[in-house]
């Protein structure tokens, strides 16, 4: 999930905040098309802890982005063309929880879709990501959640637009998910998601309905990622699955990992590829990665194989 990790700072004049800066630049050369996009990311971390009469409320949280791209080949949804600017929120979302840490809390903004395996993951900004848009066709929604810890147990439940990072209401979008998983404090986490939902893709809806198990076990160093999802979308059959292994060095700034996606719809229409990456954290701000991937099926177009390279810097 996001977070505020590289938010060291205070703001000026606002206690129990912390403030950080997020620059990116990305690379990807698609290779059959011979086609080199690049994509550029200048971004705040805003967190503020909120109190009234002296005890914690909730928290907020504020990322505000300028993303940039040129040449975009296989140009991502949130672009309006091959060469633009946008102004985006990766996260702008208050929670709610002055209960206490075991009671409900509520979301209200922009947020994670509580779904599969990423939900247990912090990879905002990063190569290495876990295939939501083709599951259930965005990452971030806004809308309004509530979750609960119990006894070893986390669940979430949202209401959203439906529209992902913009929110546009043309076509009546909507979307219900939810997540109910073990808490990630042991060598074995599991979790079980739904999604229904008309989400809009362009002047469009697509309707999605969406079941997941995933697993992860933990051993030393290594991980193993398994997700198994289906469900229909548009009436179709779906079956997919996602398969990683994960390694990384004993200070946990090196990380590898390989990957498997694949989905099957009932018209059989396949996707599938597969993919290794790497990652290093040369020192607290400043990261390094890259990576392969290959597609063995991709409708509609021709299959390709990716190779990106990204650093990060945050500050």
């Amino acid at each position: 999930m996001s977070n505020s990790l590289y938010a060291d700072r205070e703001f000026p004049g606002l206690e129990n905040s912390r403030l950080a800066f997020d620059l990116s630049s990305r690379s990807s050369y698609w290779n059959e098309a011979d086609e080199l996009s690049l994509q550029h990311f200048i971004g705040i971390d805003f967190y503020k802890i909120i109190t009234v009469n002296g005890a914690d409320f909730g928290s907020l949280t504020i990322q505000p982005f300028v993303n940039r791209i040129d040449n975009g080949y296989r140009t991502p949804g949130v672009y309006d063309d091959n060469h633009d600017w946008e102004f985006l929120f990766r996260t702008f979302a208050l929670n709610i929880n002055a209960w206490g840490s075991d009671k409900p809390y509520f979301k209200i903004g922009h947020f994670e879709i509580p779904f599969g395996g990423e939900y247990n993951k912090d990879s905002f900004g990063d190569l290495h990501q876990y295939g939501q848009g083709a599951k259930i066709g965005m990452k971030m929604d806004w809308g309004f959640a509530m979750g609960q810890e119990l006894d070893g147990w986390l669940y979430e439940i949202a209401l959203t637009r439906g529209s992902g990072m913009k929110y546009r209401d043309r076509e009546d979008p909507y979307a219900i998910s939810g997540r109910v998983g073990s808490l990630n404090d042991s060598n074995f986490d599991y979790g079980l998601s739904f999604f229904h939902g008309e989400v809009l893709k362009e002047k469009s809806t697509t309707k999605r309905d969406i079941m997941a198990l995933d697993f992860e076990y933990y051993f030393e160093n290594k991980s193993v990622l398994i997700e198994i999802h289906g469900g229909q979308i548009e009436d179709e059959d779906l079956l997919g699955s996602l398969l990683e292994f994960n390694i990384k060095s004993d200070d946990e700034r090196a990380e590898v990992y390989i990957q498997h996606f694949y989905q099957n719809l009932e018209n059989n229409t396949y996707l599938s590829r597969a993919g290794i990456g790497i990652s290093y954290q040369i020192n607290n701000q400043l990261n390094l990665s890259s990576q392969f991937m290959k597609e063995f099926e991709s409708p509609p177009e021709e299959q390709e194989e990716l190779i990106e390279f990204q650093i990060r810097y945050r500050f």
